[in-house]
């Protein structure tokens, strides 16, 4: 029996621009939370001296959680639902990290988690 879903996004960008931004990472993890169709319960983002965010959100359905590395142009996008999410939620999220970093490389890895 499927009882939730992992996706683990690695993001290499070309700069770090946006990447030290607490603000839009935080806008980002509610833009994820709208594209999976989740209710976000609290938030929270942590500035990290010199550099590098934290941001989650607690979900009904679970969590998502967004960690930054300005200083390797490296970001770290944690989701965990147990709300199967609508076919076309995983692109809709690639696309708005697109739109929203200068990309290099994004590799997702995805998991069922079952309770068999």
């Amino acid at each position: 029996m499927e009882i939730a879903y992992h996706f683990l996004f690695n993001i290499t960008t070309k700069s770090s621009n946006n990447l030290d931004d607490s603000h839009k990472i935080h806008v980002l993890c509610q833009v994820i939370s709208k594209a999976l169709k989740t209710t976000i319960l609290e938030s929270s983002s942590n500035y990290f001296l010199p550099h590098g965010v934290t941001t989650y959100a607690l979900l009904s359905e679970s969590h998502i959680a967004i960690h930054t590395w300005p200083e390797k142009n490296f970001m770290i996008i944690d989701i965990l639902t147990c709300k199967k999410p609508d076919s076309d939620a995983i692109q809709q999220i690639k696309q708005r990290i697109a739109e929203g970093y200068n990309l290099k490389k994004i590799e997702l890895k995805e998991e069922v988690i079952r309770n068999d």
